[in-house]
C-alpha cells in the first residue's frame, strides 16, 4: 500500500467495518484474489460462497483445504490470546458457511477500500490507499500490536522503533517514521499527542503509538495477512514463527523496562 497524502482530519470517514471471524476470512479471500489477478476488483459473492461451502450442507468441515486452513488460523489466533480484544469468541462463530445473499451483503458493508464501480453496482473496485493488504506492512502491524500489549499499552515510539530494527522489519528511521505517517493517516495507527505528516522535530519528541480504529476493527484479518509474511498456508512453520516473533516482543519490552529502572 503507497504512503496516502493527506490528513485524515481533513474530511469525515464512515467508522470501520468490525470483522468477525467470518467477516475476517471474506474480507481475506477478497483481498488475496484480488491480489492474485492483478484487477484489485472484488470476486463476486458467488464465488466467496462456494468457496466456503461445507461438507454436508450447514454441518461439517469446509470442503476446500485453503479454507479449512484458514479457520483453523483463526480459531488458534483466538486460543492463543492474540487479539486485541481478548475476550474469545464462541467456539459457534467459527467453521461456519453461508448463502451468496449473505455474503454479498456482508462485501456491501466493507469499509474501507471496497468502493462500487458505480452507484448500485453489484462490482467493487479495491482501493488499496485504504487498507493493508501487504504481509509486509501487516506484520509490522502485528509486532506494533504485540509490542503495545507487553509496554502494558503505553507504547513509545523510541521502543517500537527499536524492536522492529530487531526484527529486520524496517530498514532505518525514515522506513520508519513513514510507515507510521503512512499508517496514521489511514487509521491503522494513533500517535499521541501527534498528527500526521511527523516533522524531523516530532522525531525527537516523546510520543506514543496505540492501534487504530481500522486497526481494532481488522485485528483477525490482519493476523491472517501477517501470517502470509512467513509463508503461504499450509506452510508448516509460519505459526511456530508468528508465536516466536510474540515471545521476542516479551523478552524486548522486560529488558527495555529493567534497564529504564
Amino acid at each position: 500500500m503507497p504512503p496516502p497524502t493527506g490528513s485524515n482530519t481533513a474530511t469525515p470517514t464512515p467508522p470501520p467495518t468490525v470483522l468477525d471471524p467470518l467477516g475476517s476470512l471474506i474480507y481475506y479471500l477478497c483481498v488475496s484474489e484480488a491480489i492474485h489477478d492483478g484487477v484489485f476488483i472484488a470476486p463476486s459473492s458467488q464465488k466467496i460462497a462456494k468457496e466456503l461451502k461445507l461438507e454436508g450442507g450447514k454441518s461439517g468441515m469446509p470442503v476446500n483445504p485453503l479454507i479449512r486452513e484458514l479457520w483453523n488460523d483463526l480459531s488458534r489466533m483466538n486460543q492463543t490470546r492474540l487479539l486485541l480484544n481478548e475476550t474469545a469468541h464462541r467456539d459457534s462463530e467459527y467453521f461456519l458457511g453461508l448463502a451468496q445473499h449473505n455474503v454479498n451483503r456482508r462485501m456491501q458493508r466493507f469499509r474501507p477500500g471496497f468502493v462500487p464501480a458505480s452507484p448500485g453496482a453489484k462490482q467493487r473496485h479495491m482501493d488499496t490507499r485504504e487498507f493493508v493488504e501487504r504481509p509486509k506492512t501487516a506484520i509490522r502491524l502485528t509486532a506494533m500490536k504485540d509490542m503495545y500489549f507487553y509496554a502494558g499499552r503505553d507504547l513509545p515510539q523510541k521502543l517500537l522503533l527499536g524492536f522492529l530494527k530487531s526484527e529486520a522489519l524496517i530498514s532505518d528511521e525514515d522506513d520508519f517514521y513513514t510507515f507510521l505517517e503512512s499508517m496514521s493517516v489511514v487509521r491503522y495507527v494513533d500517535l499521541d499527542p501527534l498528527t500526521e505528516p511527523i516533522s524531523e522535530r516530532d522525531r525527537n519528541r516523546p510520543f506514543v503509538i496505540e492501534p487504530g480504529p481500522v486497526f481494532r476493527a481488522q485485528d483477525m484479518y490482519l493476523e491472517l495477512r501477517s501470517l502470509d509474511f512467513f509463508g503461504k498456508p499450509p506452510s508448516t512453520d509460519r505459526w511456530s514463527r508468528r508465536l516466536d516473533m510474540r515471545r521476542r516482543a516479551e523478552q524486548f519490552a522486560s529488558k527495555a523496562s529493567a534497564a529504564a529502572i
